[in-house]
């Protein structure tokens, strides 16, 4: 179970990699077991696979796709049950949701997902996929929750199941959206000039908006 005042804050000093070095440490060390036959597969906060295209089978659209099988194939060589789902993969009976990037830093872009304040649910953050060795950290779900929205939003959701603080933040973002200047110079002239497509939420939380032409 999380304990919101415990968690570790990001310092101005730190990268987002060693922030999330760090959420991985905490969840290791606060959800062993939630973690169950997570831990059993990888069982350090910052875990290296070596030489991880020898997990890699069939054939993938993109390179997310390729390293969700790489984890499945990887935990089954370690004798625990994994399978990918829709949009992430199962190890035991646990859901990971997975985010990578080629290079050394955090993919934190969840595109149209958000987590949940579930402490069965964890987020995989993959480093490092153009090279033979990649690393990855384990994070709950919960904890990214509690900290994208703040505490404020989190005690008026868990009191009554709505939050006039997020009710309020959502209005005010999307009235200052301005989208007319955006489609109109899109239009007329084939490409975007600089427009807001978006804005802030809780604690640490982008929402942002992309519009895509399609021609029927």
């Amino acid at each position: 179970m999380v304990v919101f005042e415990s968690l570790p804050t990001q310092s101005l000093k730190q990268t987002r990699l060693e922030y999330y070095n760090e959420l991985s440490t905490y969840t290791y060390e606060h959800y062993q077991e939630s973690l169950g036959p997570i831990n059993s597969v990888f069982s350090t906060p910052i875990y290296t696979i070596h030489n991880w295209k020898q997990y890699s089978t069939g054939t993938h659209s993109n390179i997310g796709k390729e390293i969700e099988q790489v984890l499945v194939n990887y935990s089954l060589s370690k004798n625990i049950f994994s399978e990918r789902g829709h949009d992430d993969i199962i190890i035991g009976d646990k859901q990971i949701e997975i985010k990578s990037s080629k290079d050394n830093f955090i993919q934190s872009h969840l595109q149209t997902s958000f987590c949940i304040n579930s402490p069965n649910k964890f987020y995989c953050f993959v480093t490092n996929t153009s090279l033979p060795d990649l690393t990855l950290r384990i994070i709950s779900s919960e904890i990214l929750y509690y900290l994208s929205l703040g505490d404020i939003i989190v005690n008026e959701l868990e009191t009554t199941g709505v939050s006039s603080t997020l009710e309020t933040q959502l209005k005010e973002g999307l009235d200052s959206m301005d989208f007319y200047p955006l489609l109109d110079s899109l239009i007329r002239t084939g490409h975007y000039e600089k427009a807001t497509n978006s804005f802030k939420i809780g604690n640490k939380i982008r929402v942002r908006f992309i519009t895509q032409i399609e021609l029927l």
